[in-house]
């Protein structure tokens, strides 16, 4: 079975390999559409046949030049087109017809056809009168079409135009409702954003009086520290305190009396130790 497969295929590339080769006795003749017709069944046994596709090619740009000397033709694109889309398909063409890349006996002129394309149509002036003969032949075709209608079509006419009209009607109105919707978004962010922007300065708020808290927390604590301290600090100093003030009261005392009944120093000094350390007598004179 592989065998059979394999020779068929052999065989279809030599029906091919020949179907090529008329294809270019036709071409010589400038019998095109044989040479086309030829070149379409080779590719068609053979797909994967070198250059087929270029010959092809080459063909159809010799059959459009003799068919009538129309430049879009020749490049196979919409009449009229931009200039990018002519310089487009010519640097694809020139791949294709360059007798460089193609073998074809119709390579070398249809290489120069696509060229004179190019150089016509890159001409603004020319290329502008050229799209505007196109225009005029297009709008004459139009009326002559139109007067040939028969009247029965005024009908179909008038229904294709309310229909035109329908369909603008409806477009514009899809796109004011596009334009609410876009408005209601634009809108609803823009609330969306107000709103992140309270909740940040709310946040920013809470932060600040909670920072506030915290210092004004810091402070009590610190003042009642400090009260605490002063609180020791005068109740250590309070003993101290009373008995400077008992020892002064007592010194006026003595003093007083003093002047009221004269003392002696000794007296005065074991009157002061009696008064102040009653147990010192106990302690000095104490038998051991």
């Amino acid at each position: 079975m592989a065998s059979t497969m394999s020779k068929n295929k052999r065989t279809h590339k030599a029906a091919a390999v020949k179907a090529l080769t008329n294809a270019e006795a036709y071409f010589k003749l400038q019998k095109l559409d044989s040479a086309i017709k030829e070149a379409t069944q080779a590719k068609n046994l053979d797909p994967n046949l070198p250059n087929v596709d270029n010959f092809i090619t080459a063909y159809k740009i010799h059959k459009a030049m003799s068919f009538k000397k129309n430049w879009y033709v020749v490049l196979d694109i919409p009449e009229c087109s931009h200039l990018s889309i002519i310089k487009k398909r010519f640097r694809a063409l020139a791949l294709m017809v360059h007798p460089d890349k193609n073998l074809s006996a119709a390579a070398e002129d249809a290489f120069k056809h696509v060229k004179d394309a190019l150089d016509f149509l890159s001409d603004p002036v020319r290329k502008e009168d050229y799209d505007k003969s196109f225009m005029s032949k297009n709008k004459a075709f139009a009326a002559a079409a139109a007067a040939k209608m028969p009247e029965t079509t005024a009908a179909a006419r008038k229904a294709a135009m309310e229909a035109f009209a329908a369909k603008v009607a409806a477009e514009r109105k899809a796109a004011k409702a596009a334009a609410k919707i876009r408005k209601a978004a634009a809108d609803a962010a823009a609330l969306e954003a107000e709103l992140a922007a309270a909740k940040r300065k709310l946040a920013a708020e809470t932060a600040a009086a909670s920072r506030k808290a915290s210092k004004a927390a810091a402070a009590s604590r610190k003042a009642a520290e400090t009260a605490a301290a002063s609180r020791k600090a005068a109740e250590a100093a309070t003993p101290a305190a009373a008995k400077e003030a008992a020892a002064a009261a007592a010194r006026s005392a003595i003093n007083a009396r003093k002047r009221r009944e004269p003392i002696s120093e000794l007296e005065y000094a074991i009157h002061l130790i009696m008064k102040y350390s009653p147990n010192y007598m106990e302690r000095r004179f104490s038998v051991r």
